[in-house]
């Protein structure tokens, strides 16, 4: 376990360049850097975009967003990945990350549109989407998720209301698990499971390890392989509008609430336009 024991002013400049941990990565990064002699972070930035190629300028951008991720993961929960760990994550997640993009684009293409919108699932299965949303003036988050069938009718949906604020990745987690907890108690079989959450599909299924949160993952994966006949991928935000509107509005309630066979009235005119 890598450990930084400097006190210097706690500035960006300092964050994402001067102290030891974030020299350690831009030494791992390969990157051809330019460290010293800047008086701000946005110049520093800067200078590095107007000297790299475009690839490196995305690198440089995923490593400094994976480096404020694991100075917050040091702080609440006390854990921090070796350089050598973030600097290997950065280019996978990178490399996944430009593939579905590339992916999204082709089929936007093939589509003719550039929106994605929500498919019904195959034949004899349902489809499970999920979502979060974070209410950080409230301290409080909204979990929601909506259940169909191949006929793209509605079949049951919750509004599950959380107290304080979770990293993204977390509540994303909380989200699919508190959508699987349910369907495991029903009994449900041939289920599609979407969720727009990019880091969390691929962490299942690639079994990485994330220390924050990793048990929650774990129980993922439990529920899931409690399930015959089940799938998980990833899907844009414009075919997750319905999960997205649950998850919002949970941010207001102060319990959960459920609805089987009839929807709530907020959803109904996105689960029409799904349709259509």
């Amino acid at each position: 376990m890598f450990k930084s024991v400097e006190f210097k002013e706690e500035t960006t400049l300092h964050i994402f360049t001067e102290c030891i941990y974030a020299k350690a990565v831009w030494s791992l990064s390969g990157l051809p850097l330019i460290t010293h002699g800047f008086n701000s972070f946005a110049q520093w930035l800067d200078f590095q975009f107007k000297n790299l190629e475009k690839g490196s300028c995305c690198l440089l951008l995923m490593l400094c967003w994976k480096l404020w991720t694991a100075r917050n993961d040091k702080v609440w929960n006390g854990s921090l990945p070796s350089p050598s760990t973030l600097v290997e994550g950065s280019r996978r997640y990178l490399a996944n990350w430009t593939n579905i993009v590339r992916e999204d684009t082709a089929t936007s293409i093939a589509k003719n549109s550039s929106v994605h919108k929500w498919d019904k699932p195959s034949s004899g299965f349902y489809k499970l989407n999920t979502d979060v949303a974070v209410s950080t003036l409230n301290r409080s988050m909204g979990f929601g998720w909506v259940l169909r069938n191949d006929t793209g009718q509605f079949v049951a949906a919750e509004c599950i209301p959380g107290k304080g604020v979770f990293t993204p990745k977390e509540a994303e987690a909380m989200a699919i698990r508190e959508a699987l907890s349910w369907i495991k108690r029903e009994g449900i079989t041939h289920l599609q499971i979407e969720s727009d959450a990019l880091e969390i599909i691929q962490s299942l299924k690639q079994n990485d390890e994330d220390s924050s949160c990793d048990l929650i993952l774990l129980d993922i994966k439990d529920l899931l392989r409690s399930i015959h006949h089940v799938a998980i991928s990833y899907v844009s935000r414009t075919a997750n509008v319905v999960a997205h509107s649950l998850a919002r509005e949970a941010c207001s309630m102060s319990v959960r609430q459920e609805w089987i066979s009839v929807p709530p009235s907020f959803i109904v005119n996105e689960l029409y336009s799904d349709l259509n």
